[in-house]
């Protein structure tokens, strides 16, 4: 769960999580917010895609098993970054990405998407 439901540039953002299943496989649980941008090329009759992180921000990270079962984390989200944008051949994503570390096993690595609006405007103080 997302507190609020969307994101905005400059605010800070909450999030809570539960897991279910075999929770002490996991040996580490990373929560992190990523930006990237995600560009369509077309060349004649070839298409392709090009992808470019440019925010990766934690939001939690955990080693104790007791803990990642569930809890929360908080970030601000800067307001000099770019909010959620999509285009005609490009976009801007921003996703909520569960990394776990499983022994053995396939990693966990699942995203969520996120809209981030952009920075709230703040009154002038000299008006």
């Amino acid at each position: 769960m997302v507190t609020p439901g969307v994101a905005r540039l400059g605010e800070a953002l909450r999030v809570e999580w539960q897991i279910a299943g075999r929770v002490a496989a996991l040996q580490k649980l990373c929560l992190r917010l990523e930006g990237r941008e995600e560009v369509t090329y077309r060349q004649g009759d070839n298409t392709s895609s090009a992808r470019s992180v440019f925010a990766d921000l934690e939001i939690a990270t955990q080693t104790e098993p007791r803990e990642m079962g569930s809890g929360s984390g908080t970030l601000t989200i800067p307001a000099q970054l770019m909010h959620s944008f999509a285009g005609q051949h490009n976009k801007v994503l921003w996703v909520i990405r569960v990394i776990g570390e499983i022994p053995h096993w396939p990693d966990l690595n699942e995203e969520f998407a996120l809209t981030v609006l952009p920075a709230a405007n703040k009154p002038r103080e000299d008006a």
